[in-house]
């Protein structure tokens, strides 16, 4: 029997030799107090072959961008320097998947496709399921017809770094320029929602001569708002007043993405007026008030959008 065939090896007097001259080099092991011989297995060297990196597609592409196209890129995507918009894209490239609903809703709104006009009734849908299909669909579809060769070509540029589906990839950027990944979505309130409104309605109750002082003085002499309520809720209207600034002028960003702007007329407004009626104008016991606009309710924006709105 040759010595290959022999299962299990057997060591003699605690060596392998024997079998190392036909099977290569042998480890010695023990089992149930006997010892025995296997071979030693190399570890195959894995020579891995290098894959198209989605994420070096970028790091190309901004090779060849001047540096005036990495600061309009920064600015659209809100990034102070613009060394970072490769590695920014960079990874939403790697963890690319399809716009979900929210996003494309998002670009939906802004250039003025009205997503509510399809309803169940509307669409031949057996399910909620087919129906959220078809919804998707359709949007998609007005989409891009909006954007189909009306996008400026230094926007367009980015664009054309992906090469699967450019409307899709198209909805994420926009969305991401209409809210920025360092942009919180909802106003940072270091109170309750509840509270706010409770503030609004007692500062609704003051005089309406103290009321336009409220952020003149610490406090112009209310009745009902204590220290702490006037402190908190002037906080609570800075964080408001900043974010829907923030927000007006990041959709303003995303159309000026777009060649032909002016037939999206709602979205032209101002963003300190827009804001001033959003924010600002309140109502208590059926009767409209106005908050007095004070230039530190845009405090907590960032100097790039200071400088867009004044």
């Amino acid at each position: 029997m040759e010595v290959q065939d022999i299962y299990p090896k057997l060591a003699e007097e605690g060596s392998c030799k024997k079998y190392e001259s036909i099977q290569g080099e042998q480890i010695l092991y023990s089992r149930k107090k006997r010892k025995y011989c296997r071979n030693k297995t190399r570890r195959k060297t894995v020579i891995t072959k290098e894959s198209p990196d989605l994420g070096r597609e970028p790091q190309n592409v901004c090779k060849k961008s001047s540096n005036k196209s990495l600061k309009e890129m920064a600015l659209l995507l809100n990034i102070k320097e613009p060394e970072k918009v490769c590695t920014l894209i960079n990874s939403w490239k790697q963890t690319y998947k399809k716009p979900n609903m929210k996003q494309i809703k998002l670009i939906a709104s802004i250039l003025d496709i009205s997503y509510e006009k399809y309803s169940s009734n509307f669409l031949n849908s057996s399910s909620k399921k087919d129906y959220d299909k078809e919804l998707r669909t359709k949007l998609l579809d007005s989409i891009e017809k909006k954007i189909k060769n009306n996008l400026i070509p230094s926007f367009q540029y980015w664009i054309n770094i992906e090469n699967t589906d450019s409307v899709d990839w198209a909805i994420i950027l926009l969305s991401k320029i209409i809210l920025p990944e360092n942009f919180p979505e909802h106003a940072d309130l270091k109170i309750s929602e509840d509270l706010y409104k409770h503030y609004l309605i007692l500062l609704g109750k003051e005089d309406e001569k103290k009321r336009t002082r409220f952020f003149e003085e610490d406090n112009p002499g209310f009745e009902y708002l204590s220290d702490e309520g006037i402190s908190e809720l002037k906080k609570a209207l800075i964080a408001k007043f900043s974010s829907c600034v923030s927000k007006f002028v990041f959709k303003k960003r995303a159309l000026s993405c777009l060649v032909n702007k002016s037939i999206y007329s709602k979205n032209n407004y101002d963003p300190l007026e827009f804001c001033k009626k959003e924010i600002l104008t309140r109502s208590y016991d059926n009767k409209k008030f106005s908050i007095p606009y004070n230039e530190c309710l845009i405090d907590n924006c960032s100097e790039n959008i200071k400088k867009q709105i004044q």
